[in-house]
């Protein structure tokens, strides 16, 4: 029972061995775990590809602690059955990021307490990058602070059709980044928070930008001002020819 140990005790137990459903997989080589009992446990794996979400595994790896969950690092996995277990009911309860990085006094705290939950955030779409082992990750802005969400590549093509500037709603795994425990360390730092996305699905498109974004602004305002010095050249050199044949006639 991991949950009755110290963390440093944990990081003395030497390789372990543990069957869960994984429950959200991102940046090609973390996943998220949850027992039979509702225990979160993270996942750092070295084998390729990485397993699927839904799928029922069997990992080893060295356990550390985050304070927050126990994880396994540098492990190794395998499938301990063929089929992908049924997910989550695809809608969630909508939470507020304000909610989700300040305590109830307002001030600056990563909320662990909907760590490896089903939550749904509504924001507006800033970027999306990929990289060359087929995880994605889009940049959200929601109550004034931007957030990842992390996809893999089954939902590339959902995302990618979305233009920038949209709001959208997203239903994924909540999780928080923190560092593990390590000795002579006061307290794992907590870096952040994502929202890791299961499927297509797991995105809306609630409206597409205005027509009048920044971008497009600025380029119709720099075209009418180039056809504004056009005007102004050609009627001065109107007046020249003018004045010539003027000079021409009083002759």
């Amino acid at each position: 029972d991991f949950w009755r140990v110290r963390p440093d005790e944990i990081a003395a137990l030497g390789r372990h061995v543990t069957t869960r459903e994984v429950i959200a997989v991102w940046a090609f080589h973390n996943a998220l775990l949850r027992s039979s009992s509702g225990n979160i446990h993270g996942l750092t794996f070295t084998e390729s590809p990485p397993p699927s979400c839904g799928q029922r595994i069997e990992a080893t790896g060295f356990p550390e602690s985050n304070l927050f969950q126990i994880n396994l690092v540098h492990a190794t996995w395998h499938p301990v059955s063929a089929g992908i277990t049924k997910q989550e009911p695809e809608r969630a309860k909508c939470v507020r990021v304000r909610d989700l990085t300040s305590d109830k006094s307002g001030l600056p705290q990563i909320s662990g307490r909907k760590h490896g939950s089903l939550i749904s955030i509504i924001g507006k779409l800033l970027t999306v990058a990929d990289d060359a082992n087929g995880f994605g990750r889009m940049l959200l802005l929601s109550d004034g602070i931007i957030f990842p969400v992390e996809f893999s590549a089954n939902a590339f093509n959902a995302v990618l059709s979305i233009p920038p500037a949209s709001e959208i709603e997203v239903t994924g795994i909540y999780t928080v980044d923190i560092d593990n425990w390590r000795p002579n360390s006061a307290f794992p730092k907590i870096r952040g928070f994502r929202v890791v996305i299961r499927s297509p699905n797991d995105i809306r498109v609630l409206s597409n930008p205005p027509f009048w974004t920044p971008v497009r602004l600025f380029a119709v305002i720099g075209i009418l001002f180039a056809v504004l010095i056009v005007i102004v050249a050609w009627n001065h050199s109107l007046r020249r020819i003018a004045e010539r044949r003027g000079r021409k006639l009083a002759k």
